[in-house]
């Protein structure tokens, strides 16, 4: 496959921007810095996941290692494309950074397990169907589910299958999700099944361990509205809209009922005696988890997409509060993989990749309408020259004999015969044409923009996989740069 390069929009607003020269000596010794204990629990914690082997752990228990980290919900075959390329990102800033800062670092795919958006991780897309499966009780912290729940979808999706090749994926993401006992061991297999797991750790944060580290936070928040009172104090310095910022509530987890369920807590006594005595009953909530990750980890950066970057956003108050070090946001990367079919019809559509993509349907209907015209034109400035060329054979004619008039009409009135054959010739052609290049445009628009949908947030790594191979993800981090934020597009050899 090769990848072409095309820019993003503008870096997101952050204290900390990201880039090459973002990084120095306090970034060094944050690892250094990390509190012993906490490490040493991270890494128990790791290994008890199912990582006891792993050589990124065994390096995490360096007294100098740092990590970087990005996070994403349980979806079905992994969610949406950008997770795949959100932990290939990840992967390839460590790797950049452990280059620069001579220290050990370690990339980790935080697993939202304590999420309950069930509708939002129930489901895939592939080849323009929908396969979903039932998630009950619907405000549970899907982590713990069975990853059973799966293989209705997923048995679904292998009946849709088309080829050996799309058969094989699927038999195998379907074995991953029949042995796994949860849908977060299901998505850490997953991974694993893409990314080097002796490079990548995939860190569940719902264990009562990793609570227990993160509880003087909780008490803080408990008491002192730690999040609500920050955010009041500084949201006038607020990079965006303010009806775009997430509400802050007055106590920022939500609280786990004694069967899995979340639920906010109104009562302010039950939530402190909770963080005091049971800090593993409480979930931080989108606000209050980045704080999660950069106190159980020792972390330098962040990489995520432009939502999360809102509600980052609102936290550089928190974090001065806490005297915890601000990391970098890194936004995240973006990757469109092209069939053959596909990379052909965008290639003889003639438009870069910005153009095509910016095509609304009235846009797509003037492009048949000037594929018309543009047969038209040239010859109209050929037709007004060939009129001013009959006046001139006109007044020769009449200086020199009547019959040399009427041998001039009867050429003119050939040539308007013959135009007129022309003339339809040529529309017959620019409709052809036009269809054509409509039929290419709509073929290209399906693969980049399905259901009129970026690529990266409805199809799934199995579209990438079909296109690109198994190793579409190592080829991924390979690709990208880690000091910026771009989108390729990989089309094939």
């Amino acid at each position: 496959m090769i990848a072409e390069r095309h820019p993003l929009a503008a870096p997101v607003p952050w204290p900390r921007p990201h880039g090459r020269e973002a990084y120095g000596a306090s970034d060094a010794q944050r690892g250094r810095n990390f509190p012993k204990e906490y490490r040493s629990t991270l890494v128990d914690v790791l290994r008890r996941q199912g990582q006891s082997k792993s050589t990124a752990v065994d390096k995490l228990a360096q007294s100098e290692a740092i990590t970087v980290t990005t996070g994403q919900q349980l979806g079905l075959g992994l969610g949406p494309l950008y997770t795949v390329v959100k932990i290939a990102d990840t992967i390839a800033l460590a790797r950049a950074l452990e280059d620069r800062l001579k220290i050990p670092v370690v990339p980790v795919f935080w697993l939202a397990s304590e999420d309950h958006d069930a509708q939002e991780i129930n489901h895939l897309w592939h080849g323009g169907q929908r396969f979903s499966h039932t998630v009950q009780p619907a405000q549970h912290a899907v982590g713990s589910l069975p990853a059973s729940l799966a293989l209705p979808a997923l048995e679904g999706l292998c009946q849709a299958a088309k080829g050996w090749h799309e058969q094989e994926i699927c038999d195998r993401w379907l074995q991953i999700y029949r042995t796994s006992h949860t849908l977060a061991e299901a998505v850490r297999a997953l991974v694993f099944s893409y990314f080097d797991p002796q490079e990548l750790v995939v860190l569940d944060p719902n264990d009562s361990a990793l609570k227990q580290l993160f509880q003087p936070v909780l008490v803080r928040e408990a008491r002192e509205s730690l999040v609500l009172n920050a955010w009041n104090q500084s949201k006038d310095r607020f990079p965006y809209p303010l009806d775009r910022a997430i509400a802050p509530q007055t106590f920022n987890a939500f609280v786990f009922g004694t069967n899995g369920e979340r639920r906010y807590s109104e009562d302010p006594l039950e939530t402190l005696h909770l963080a005091e005595t049971a800090p593993e009953r409480l979930s931080p909530n989108a606000l209050l988890r980045p704080i999660y990750q950069d106190w159980i980890l020792p972390n330098v950066a962040y990489v995520g997409g432009p939502g999360e970057a809102v509600y980052w956003n609102q936290l550089p108050a928190v974090f001065e509060a806490l005297g915890l070090p601000l990391p970098v946001f890194k936004q995240r990367s973006g990757a469109t993989w092209l069939s053959a079919k596909g990379a052909r019809a965008w290639e003889r559509s003639g438009m870069d990749w910005q153009t095509l993509l910016a095509q609304t349907p009235n846009e797509r209907k003037s492009l048949q309408e000037a594929a018309e015209s543009a047969a038209q034109g040239p010859w109209n400035e050929w037709q007004s020259a060939l009129e001013n060329g009959f006046r001139v054979i006109d007044a020769q004619s009449r200086a020199m004999n009547p019959q040399m008039e009427v041998l001039a009409a009867a050429w003119r009135a050939k040539m308007s015969r013959e135009q007129r054959k022309w003339e339809e010739h040529a529309r017959r052609w620019a409709r052809e044409n036009s269809a054509t290049a409509q039929d290419r445009l709509e073929l290209f628009l399906a693969e980049a923009l399905p259901s009129g949908i970026p690529q990266e947030r409805r199809w799934t790594a199995f579209w990438a996989e079909v296109q690109a191979g198994r190793t579409f993800a190592p080829q991924l981090v390979e690709s990208l740069n880690p000091w910026t934020s771009e989108h390729l597009v990989f089309t094939p050899d």
